[in-house]
């Protein structure tokens, strides 16, 4: 019986950002067993209740599927994850809210093989890439049965839950509940599957080498068409020589500084660049790097001098942190736009750069590429709505 492997990429719930705050751990650890939950959910349909042939010019034999997790959350790709992207029979991602990592994951597999299965939520809360949305096989909804999600709320809430794990299977309870209610989940799943059994398998690309040379796997294409739905962000590519190093990288190690190779409109906008001049100083010997970057913002007087040495000296320390020791260090200067810039949504407002992925391409000892995903931050304190009927400590009587 042949088997075929599914790697599902999905959101797990965010991470604690507060360890001190219980309420804040106690909501996050349950979203966490519920996201858990939902793949152990596909996990047990693919592997227990769908039972499909190959096509008869493939043998007719039936299939065993073996359903992986593949954890798309902010941080390096390693090489296995690289190679489960790559090899696994068949890829589904579920989009249940706007993540960034998800999509691009979703992205890499069509660049290096097929188009995966795609489970979204189709509400205002979530926006579908423009290039995914034709794949979107199954609608989350399809997926919504009553019975089967308040077992799952039941689970994840539970004062003293057992422990859950990809690697392990649904709890028994919820196994009862999936199986007697669960049909419309199953129906969809059985029928996208279908249709990849019926395909012919693609021939692999040489990925590695595309993906570090840009000429066909350019991450502006990978994230193409989520340019309007989050704050300005790009994409800076890092490019090395090799790692030399036992832990991290040494400045001798780097080829060029590092510099924005993909943007969007927002980006552009915070740096008052024309889409045109943007690509060609992208492609000059200097690039966009961060003290291009900064020089402009000195040059177009949109930012104090002040507030722009504490802002170029904030990214000189992080700099060391992030693009030489592979961390996650987090900026604690914002941009601080004064009155000058021309884009009133940028007008008296701060903007923190942040750091949401890190995306390595190419063997480490080789000559590789490291992509980071920067996302701008809007950070401005925002006046407080008075409520309606009260007056303010200051109206008059």
């Amino acid at each position: 019986m042949p088997e075929l492997r599914v790697a599902v990429m999905m959101p797990f719930g965010g991470t604690i950002q507060n360890e001190k705050d219980e309420h804040e751990k106690q909501r996050v650890r349950i979203r966490q067993r519920r996201c858990m939950l939902e793949f152990l959910r596909l996990k047990h349909i693919i592997e227990n209740r769908i039972k499909l042939k190959l096509p008869e010019k493939k043998g007719g034999a039936q299939v065993q599927y073996k359903v992986e997790l593949f954890q798309a959350q902010v941080g390096r790709i390693e090489a296995g994850a690289l190679k489960l992207i790559k090899e696994a029979d068949v890829v589904i991602g579920m989009i249940t809210e706007n993540n960034v990592n998800v999509v691009y994951e979703l992205a890499i597999r069509m660049a290096l093989r097929d188009v995966p299965i795609v489970i979204f939520k189709k509400d205002s809360s979530v926006s579908l890439p423009v290039y995914l949305a034709p794949y979107a096989h199954i609608n989350y909804h399809a997926g919504d049965n009553e019975d089967v999600a308040k077992q799952i709320q039941k689970i994840a809430e539970s004062p003293a839950p057992s422990v859950i794990t990809a690697a392990g299977d649904a709890p028994t309870d919820l196994i009862e509940v999936i199986d007697g209610s669960d049909g419309t989940l199953k129906t969809a799943l059985e029928e996208a599957l279908t249709k990849k059994l019926l395909e012919d398998p693609p021939e692999l690309a040489d990925f590695i080498k595309d993906l570090i040379d840009r000429t066909v796997h350019d991450p502006k294409n990978v994230l193409e068409g989520w340019d309007n739905n989050y704050y300005p962000f790009s994409i800076v590519m890092v490019r090395w020589k090799g790692k030399t190093g036992k832990v991290g990288y040494c400045e001798d190690d780097l080829i060029g500084d590092p510099r924005v190779c993909v943007w969007n409109e927002g980006f552009l906008a915070l740096f008052n660049l024309a889409e045109e001049a943007a690509t060609k100083y992208s492609r000059s010997d200097e690039g966009l790097t961060m003290r291009f970057l900064t020089e402009r913002l000195e040059e177009l007087n949109y930012v104090d001098d002040k507030d722009l040495a504490d802002f170029t000296n904030d990214q000189d320390f992080l700099a060391r942190d992030i693009v030489f020791n592979e961390g996650y260090g987090k900026a604690t200067v914002p941009i601080r736009f004064n009155s000058n810039h021309k884009d009133a949504r940028f007008t008296n407002s701060n903007y923190l750069p942040c750091l949401i992925g890190r995306r390595p391409f190419g063997d480490a000892q080789g000559e590789h590429v490291t992509f980071l995903i920067v996302s701008y931050v809007d950070i401005t304190a925002k006046p407080r709505p008075q409520a309606k009927g009260k007056r303010t400590r200051n109206a008059k009587t």
